[in-house]
């Protein structure tokens, strides 16, 4: 017996309702992290109590290594571009910082995937192709999530079961995203055709460009970029755990446990890309993690300490990148008025006539 067709008015009519659909769970879903909030701040009182012993050092010296964290993030991923393509100069250099700061802050907007709408708008008026810009964001985004997981994994396993677990897991993990990404052209692929189906018909033309032609990172590179996000990240770690020396002490046995359950409190928050850089979503595994090491109030506002200097980061991070492109445009300006040499001195035989 064969199955009865669905008419074109009762397709049309189910199509409808599958739009219709599509805004009510957008905000449901940004309603959701503010709901984490309301659950995490419910004890204002308790939270805020905590702030008032607080010490600045520590919270100064956990600000300046998450902006220094922005800044090797940002030049690592002009090195992810230069070695896609090797002909950038040192003002392409300077756009590229400049598309990763302000698309770093797009992920506000909400979501992750406006960042990355953000920095491919960006990064091609440096004139890079797009197909690289793509295999850069594949890239630097298997990198980001890897290193981190394996980092929170190995810290956490090590708080759990001694170093010897820990630092083998982590060494596996680490080893493993060598070799996945050294293998990443064919994912870069499929995630443009994901891509052309979401937003326009350029992305699928570039999977099929980047089929002919595969930018993917070598075996050496690979290894190289992956340390370089792994040992970013532990800088990361450590500037959280100035944040929460400075609203408590903590043990020294107590730290892979609080430096590996923030690790994978920022995986989390990368993952839920439907929540402004995890807004939210990270702040409440935060709080999980750091309830066991100190009393509840002191962890939601360590949650929320975090949340406020990685804005203040974020923020100051664009601010100086801006400034330091202004300076090198500056300087490009003179150096190309120095090349045309001084205007001419008129004299009888080149002044123009009355």
């Amino acid at each position: 017996m064969s199955r009865p067709r669905l008419s074109a008015s009762g397709d049309s009519t189910g199509r409808a309702s599958r739009i219709a659909l599509v805004p009510i769970l957008r905000v449901l879903l940004l309603i959701a992290p503010w709901v984490f909030i309301a659950y995490l701040f419910r004890d204002v009182d308790a939270a805020v109590n905590a702030f008032r012993d607080a010490s600045p050092a520590p919270m100064i010296a956990a600000l300046l290594l998450m902006m220094l964290v922005l800044v090797v993030m940002a030049w690592l991923w002009t090195r992810l571009i230069s070695h896609f393509s090797r002909e950038l100069g040192a003002a392409d250099r300077v756009l590229l910082l400049k598309a990763f700061a302000r698309s770093w802050l797009a992920r506000y907007l909400p979501g992750k995937l406006w960042a990355y709408g953000a920095r491919v708008i960006h990064t091609e008026s440096s004139g890079v192709p797009t197909r690289l810009v793509a295999s850069g964001l594949v890239a630097e985004t298997a990198l980001v999530v890897g290193t981190t997981t394996a980092l929170g994994l190995g810290l956490w396993l090590w708080s759990i079961a001694g170093p010897a677990a820990g630092l083998t897991v982590l060494a596996i993990a680490w080893l493993a995203l060598v070799l996945a990404v050294s293998r990443l052209g064919w994912l870069t692929a499929l995630a443009l055709r994901l891509l052309s189906n979401i937003l326009s018909r350029r992305w699928e033309d570039t999977a099929r460009r980047l089929q002919e032609d595969d930018p993917s990172l070598n075996l050496g590179a690979s290894a190289a970029f992956a340390g370089g996000y792994l040992l970013n990240n532990l800088i990361g770690a450590v500037a959280f755990v100035f944040v929460v020396l400075s609203l408590g002490d903590l043990d020294w046995s107590d730290l892979p446990l609080v430096m590996g359950g923030y690790s994978l409190a920022a995986v989390i928050g990368i993952v839920a890309i439907f929540a402004p850089a995890g807004l939210g979503v990270r702040e409440a595994v935060l709080a999980g993690f750091l309830t066991p090491v100190v009393a509840s109030p002191v962890a939601v506002s360590i949650a929320f300490l975090i949340r406020a200097l990685t804005v203040l980061a974020d923020v100051l991070f664009l601010g100086s990148v801006e400034i330091v492109a202004l300076a090198a445009r500056g300087q490009r300006k003179d150096r190309a008025a120095g090349d045309a040499g001084p205007e001419p001195v008129p004299t009888p035989s080149n002044r123009p006539p009355a």
